[in-house]
């Protein structure tokens, strides 16, 4: 499974507006994660999307420099290390889409080995 994390700034941004970021980023990232390997294909279901807004005391941690953050956690599959900018890039420029460019954010990729079992 993928997870993706999307922290925003609920001063900067609307939260219908995150929670619609969220659903396209299950699509941009199953689309553009996916690939030749085995286990390598990505269904909108296989992507989790987790919404965060900040809140006081992660305010008073971090810098405001971003309104949204979203991490992407994924397989490391020798495939999908190909093009990995390119890839991060096409996913940032869906959410520039939805958000529009008066948000300030980035995409950052994970990858890493890892093992998954249902209980």
């Amino acid at each position: 499974m993928t997870l993706v994390l999307v922290v925003g700034r609920k001063e900067k941004i609307d939260i219908p507006q995150l929670v619609h970021s969220g659903k396209c980023l299950r699509q941009a990232v199953a689309d553009y994660l996916s690939c030749s390997d085995e286990g390598g294909q990505l269904l909108n279901d296989d992507v989790e999307v987790h919404i965060r807004t900040r809140d006081d005391v992660m305010d008073s941690l971090s810098p405001e420099k971003y309104d949204v953050q979203v991490f992407v956690f994924a397989d490391l599959l020798p495939a999908r290390q190909k093009n990995l900018p390119e890839r991060c890039q096409a996913i940032a420029s869906c959410l520039n889409a939805v958000l529009g460019r008066r948000q300030h954010g980035f995409v950052k990729i994970f990858l890493s080995p890892s093992a998954y079992s249902e209980f």
